[in-house]
C-alpha cells in the first residue's frame, strides 16, 4: 500500500484536504445524532473532526495500516473506531447515517461497486457525502510543475512511463449519473474553484500530502524506477516551482467537486 510509506508525510501536510472536510461538513452533517463512517480515513484528523459534530458513532477506514495505527495513537481517546480495511469490506461495519469520502474517490477503483454497496448500509434519508478533486488538472500550477518534472531531460527516459492511478469523471454531469445509477438521489453537487495563496514550502508540502504516494510508487510506472528517482525528482519539481514563481508567495487554485448524495426514504 503505496500510503503506508508516506502515511507520516500526509499526517503533517494534509491541510488542503482538510480545509476541504469542513467544507463537506457544512453539507452533510446536518443533525447533533447522525452515526458516520469515513472512508479512506487516513490518520484520522478528519475523523476527528466528524466525531466533534456528532454524538452517535463514528468509525474511521483505510486501507494502510500506518495511517490506521497513527490515527489509535493520536485519537486513542476520541471514541472513535478505526479499523484497517478496504472500502470494499464496510458491510460488515452495519448501517449508517453519513458515509463521507474526502479526497479519497479519485484513488480508487470499481466507483460503482463502491457507491452501491455505500447505498446498502446506508440507512433510509442517509448521505453519501463526497468531495473529491475533479479534472485531471485539478490544480494546474501544480499540475504544470509535475509535468515538467516528468519530462525533464535527466527524468523523462522514466517519467514517459509514469501512469496515473487517479480516475476523474471531470463534469458534474458525470458525477450524478454515477450516483444516480445506483438509486441516489443527488440533492446538491459544484465543481468549486477554490483559491489558495500558498509559499514554495507550503506548494511542497501538498505534494507530499497525497501527490508524493502516486509519484513515489514503483506500480505506477512500466518500466524499474532506481533508488535515486525520487531524491532526482523533488529537487528537479522545487526548482520548477520556484521557476515558476513570481514570488515566495503563489496564487494557486484548485478544483474540487462536492457531492451529496441522498438515499430515498421511499425505498425502504
Amino acid at each position: 500500500m503505496a500510503f503506508d510509506r508516506f502515511a507520516q508525510d500526509y499526517a503533517k501536510n494534509g491541510k488542503a484536504q482538510l480545509n476541504a472536510a469542513k467544507k463537506l461538513m457544512q453539507l452533510s452533517i446536518t443533525k447533533p445524532d447522525m452515526s458516520i463512517l469515513d472512508i479512506g480515513c487516513g490518520e484520522g484528523k478528519v475523523t476527528n473532526e466528524l466525531k466533534k459534530l456528532t454524538n452517535n458513532r463514528v468509525i474511521g477506514i483505510d486501507p494502510s495500516q500506518n495511517m490506521i495505527k497513527l490515527a489509535k495513537e493520536r485519537f486513542a481517546n476520541s471514541g472513535i473506531d478505526f479499523y484497517t480495511m478496504p472500502a470494499a469490506e464496510v458491510e460488515v461495519l452495519g448501517k449508517f447515517d453519513v458515509i463521507f469520502c474526502n479526497s479519497v474517490f479519485h484513488w480508487l477503483s470499481h466507483h460503482q461497486s463502491l457507491l452501491k454497496m455505500g447505498y446498502n448500509i446506508l440507512n433510509a434519508g442517509g448521505v453519501f457525502a463526497l468531495q473529491t478533486p475533479s479534472t485531471p488538472r485539478w490544480c494546474p500550477f501544480i499540475n504544470d510543475a509535475l509535468d515538467f518534472t516528468l519530462q525533464a531531460p535527466s527524468l523523462h527516459h522514466v517519467g514517459k512511463f509514469y501512469k496515473t492511478p487517479w480516475t476523474y469523471f471531470e463534469t458534474e454531469e458525470n458525477y450524478i449519473c454515477l450516483f444516480e445509477q445506483v438509486g441516489f438521489e443527488v440533492t446538491y453537487c459544484e465543481i468549486m474553484r477554490i483559491p489558495m495563496k500558498c509559499s514554495i514550502d507550503e506548494i511542497i508540502a501538498i505534494f507530499d500530502s497525497g501527490c508524493s504516494a502516486a509519484f513515489f510508487d514503483p506500480k505506477n510506472y512500466s518500466c524499474v524506477i532506481d533508488e535515486d528517482y525520487e531524491k532526482s525528482f523533488r529537487a528537479i519539481f522545487k526548482e520548477n516551482i520556484e521557476k515558476m514563481a513570481s514570488s515566495n508567495l503563489v496564487n494557486i487554485e484548485f478544483k474540487r467537486l462536492f457531492l451529496i448524495a441522498q438515499k430515498p426514504v421511499e425505498n425502504l
